[in-house]
């Protein structure tokens, strides 16, 4: 895959995302234009809504762009699922950050990622399909949808920083080593 490629698929991949949270703000704003007898409901809606549209806006511009924020921004986009993602450990990078969002795409009910020194592991209560996930971060080899964005990227990106990265599944398991090349 070259880059610019990978550049289509990554700007897809942040539209769709951001694509519902922005209609329920229009939504919101115009059930407001209507019938101000939903005030507080469309005021909630379009709060919540923003709320997780910033959110994950500062997310993708850490993971994918040149920012180079202090803070991590992982759990806050975390929390923009109704389902429920936890993370314990570091995401310190973009390769870190990278692999929080392909696995996001993977547990369907959620789940709890945690990050030790040379790898993360990530346990749900249910696992999609995982073969997908696994060829592209392994061989850099898949479909190339929206969807797999963000495991193209993390491939891509181990490889610049000579990493390699290491997959094993188990139950409702991902474990994900990153190791440092030989040379």
């Amino acid at each position: 895959m070259d880059n610019l490629e990978l550049a289509q698929l990554i700007t897809t991949r942040i539209s769709h995302d951001l694509s519902g949270m922005l209609g329920a703000v229009y939504n919101g704003t115009e059930l407001l234009l209507e019938d101000m007898s939903f005030a507080q409901e469309s005021a909630a809606l379009i709060q919540s809504s923003s709320e997780n549209v910033i959110a994950r806006m500062r997310f993708f511009r850490q993971t994918f762009g040149l920012s180079k924020q202090d803070d991590d921004q992982t759990e806050n986009y975390l929390k923009t699922f109704s389902m429920p993602f936890s993370l314990d450990g570091a995401c310190d990078d973009n390769l870190k950050r990278s692999l929080v969002m392909a696995l996001t795409d993977y547990f369907y009910k959620g789940a709890q990622i945690t990050f030790l020194s040379d790898k993360l592991i990530a346990t749900g209560a249910a696992l999609k399909d995982i073969t997908p996930l696994k060829d592209i971060l392994l061989l850099g080899q898949g479909d190339v949808a929206s969807i797999n964005a963000p495991a193209f990227y993390a491939y891509a990106f181990a490889k610049k920083e000579h990493k390699i990265l290491q997959f094993k599944q188990s139950e409702n398991t991902i474990e994900i080593r990153i190791l440092m090349e030989d040379k």
